[in-house]
């Protein structure tokens, strides 16, 4: 009982002081659970550097690095060594309560907000255009239901899921911009 105590006044503890600290060019300690590679883009471990990808150091095991950002989608972290910056994938660095905490905050879950009323409206007056970044499409029609990526050599993909009157839409992007819009013509 009492070192369930102890552990949650450390939580606590650390979850005040990664709070407190945003907002001032949060940076966090991590130790590189094994030798690493870091790049001048974010890419998954494992992935093979595409031709805008380049490596710029190589970070010992259980070398200290500062977490600057996190990629969600890429699951990646901006980080800092030795006076150089770069991304490194997050499986070369175990998961604290601070680090997970460090994640959270920086990418939160978007909360679920179906279409808009205005959605058959939205696309009958071609508000939704082809081209459209994501950010255009989320400040339209709001987050969607489900979303799923691909990352090839050169490009990202992403495919946005909507439910509205019983119909099924999917927004297709490539490099962040739209380029399809399907409607099913099913009720679900």
């Amino acid at each position: 009982m009492k070192s369930q105590i102890i552990r949650l006044a450390v939580c606590v503890f650390l979850i005040f002081q990664v709070i407190n600290s945003f907002g001032q060019n949060t940076t966090i300690k991590a130790v590189v659970n094994e030798e690493a590679p870091v790049y001048n883009n974010p890419i998954k471990k494992g992935a093979k550097p595409n031709f805008l990808t380049n490596h710029i150091i190589t970070i010992a095991e259980g070398d200290t690095v500062y977490l600057i950002n996190y990629n969600k989608t890429l699951k990646s972290f901006a980080i800092a060594y030795n006076g150089k910056e770069g991304y490194l994938s997050e499986d070369y660095v175990d998961d604290t309560p601070e680090i997970i905490l460090f994640k959270e905050m920086l990418n939160p879950e978007p909360e679920y907000n179906p279409m808009p009323a205005t959605l058959e409206e939205t696309l009958k007056f071609g508000l939704l255009k082809i081209g459209m970044n994501m950010l255009e499409v989320t400040e339209l029609v709001g987050n969607p239901k489900d979303r799923s990526n691909y990352i090839s050599d050169r490009d990202s993909y992403e495919s946005w899921t909507y439910i509205h009157k019983g119909k099924y839409y999917n927004l297709d992007f490539k490099n962040s911009r739209l380029t399809n819009i399907f409607k099913s013509d099913w009720d679900y």
